[in-house]
Parts: C-alpha cells; structure tokens; sequence
C-alpha cells in the first residue's frame, strides 16, 4: 500500500492567548484584546485549517525582496525611548520585550517579542546549512548580547538605548522588594505574575501591566526605588546608570498608558518546530502604530 503523504498543517492561535486576530491597514495582522471586541466572542476556528507547504531559500529570498520595496518604515520616525529587556533563568532564555516611551504624545508600549518568530536567513544569521530560516531565540545563543540587540534594531528599525539582561533570581530580588500587586482584586507577585502571563496559564497580560505600572508610579514605592536601583546596577546586566533610571522611572509617571502586545502574526509547525512568521509590517510599524 502506498503511504499516505505526511501533511503539514497551520496550526491555528491567536497571536496572544487572549487576543483576537484581524487584518488591519497594510496587510498587519493586529492583535485586539477579548475585552475590546463589540461581542466578546473568540473568532471560530477552522475545522481544517490550510496546508502548509515548505519554503525553500529561494522563495524566501523572492518573498523579502517584494516585500521589502513597499512596505513602510514609520518605526524610523519616532524619537521614543527604546530599551529592551531581556528575561533569562541560567543559560535558558525566557523572554525579550521592548518597552518604548514616547514623550511627545505620552503614550508608550511594551512590545513581546516571540523567540519563535520567524527570522529569515541571510549571511549574518545563518546557524544551520540548508534551513531557510532560523528564530529569534537562536539568534541570541548564537550571536550573544550585542548581536541580539542589532538583530532586533535592525528588524524593528529602530535604536535602542538601553538593554537590561536580568536573571530569574536577580528578577525575583526585584519583586520581592516591590511587594504584591494588585490585578484586578487578586493580589500576586511581579515574578509570578510576569511567570504565569510567559506560560500562558495567565490572559490577562493588560492587567498585569496596568497593576506593575500602578505599584510603581505609587507615591509609597519611591522610598523602595534606591533597593530597587541597587540591585539593577550591581547584580543586573544593563548599561542603565542610576541617573538613566531615574528618567526613566519620570518618563513612566508621565506616560498617560502603556499597552502590553505581542508582535503578531500566524503561527505553523514545520519539521516539529513551532514557527511564527511575523509580517514585515508588523516588525518595522508597530511602535509608530501604538504610541504615535
């Protein structure tokens, strides 16, 4: 008997557990929260979701450079303040986000950036002959610290200013000093909280972003800044001196909201890795979308 041909399938999730997906102005796939939509409803999912065929280096390659000639590149005209976080547990990477502030318009975004998300191959980032792509989080064990960074720069096209790589005991000091949050009602720690969102066993990454933002704008928590400036300058890895922040501890008072996203985009399984493959759109306007 002939055997039936194995098939690749997308596999069908939200960008982020509690969001929905739409295709918005120039093709993004936007992420909305459950709680924003008019009826409250997850979209349907299909029963039988669209194969997925391997791409090959070449058909990336054609792909990058149609898309690169049209699309848009507002990130470049802002003048926010960048940092980027980086969130490990020993050599393991947990997660990256970049937080960006504008002053001008007093809104600001923490951006997740998925280490699955899909990075397509050129010279610089090749780790493996013959793949047609690799993944954020190969990026940073392969390139390190400095070369994540302008990996990141260079895909967003923005400058980062500061980058703070901190350890899962170094982040639990930081909690611990902060105290319990309240989210909603249920009071939990920064760590836990910042755990169970990464995990997915939390949805609710917007309240848990208001309730950090609320515990550290909070007049009783200045006389727990110098403990908190004490542990990122001496045990943390960051090129953030104390009066750096300081102004950003000023530029987050002074920011009327920040949204918590996730780059977005679809999500398949190829060769038994999970892959997101994040619109060119979406890597190079997301900030200008958020905070302008």
């Amino acid at each position: 008997m002939n055997q039936p041909e194995k098939e690749q399938r997308i596999e069908r999730n939200d960008p982020l557990t509690g969001y929905w997906s739409k295709i918005g102005d120039g093709g993004i796939v936007a992420e909305i929260p459950l709680s924003e939509r008019q009826d409250n409803r997850v979209p349907p999912i299909e029963e039988e979701p669209a194969p997925v065929e391997e791409e090959t280096p070449e058909e990336v390659n054609r792909k990058n450079t149609q898309e690169s000639a049209v699309v848009p590149q507002n990130n470049k005209k802002l003048n926010n303040t960048n940092v980027i976080f980086i969130w490990t547990d020993g050599q393991n990477l947990k997660a990256v986000n970049v937080m960006s502030i504008n002053e001008e318009s007093k809104k600001g975004v923490v951006v997740a950036v998925p280490l699955f998300a899909k990075i397509e191959q050129n010279s610089y980032l090749r780790i493996e002959e013959g793949r047609a792509y690799t993944t954020v989080g190969q990026v940073f064990y392969v390139k390190g610290k400095a070369g994540f960074i302008s990996l990141i720069e260079e895909r967003m096209g923005i400058e980062i200013d500061s980058y703070v790589l901190i350890d899962q005991s170094s982040f639990e000091k930081i909690s611990d000093i902060m105290g319990d949050i309240d989210i909603q009602g249920e009071m939990v720690s920064i760590a836990d909280a910042f755990e169970q969102t990464r995990t997915g066993e939390r949805t609710d990454e917007q309240p848990v972003v208001d309730a950090v933002v609320k515990a550290v704008i909070c007049p009783s928590t200045l006389v727990k800044i110098p403990q908190v400036i004490w542990v990122l300058t001496r045990e943390v890895d960051t090129n953030l001196g104390r009066e750096q922040i300081m102004a950003i501890y000023r530029q987050t008072r002074n920011t009327a909201n920040i949204q918590k996203r996730a780059l977005p985009g679809k999500e398949y399984i190829t060769d038994g890795e999970k892959l997101r493959n994040v619109p060119e759109y979406a890597w190079k306007n997301i900030f200008w979308n958020l905070t302008n």
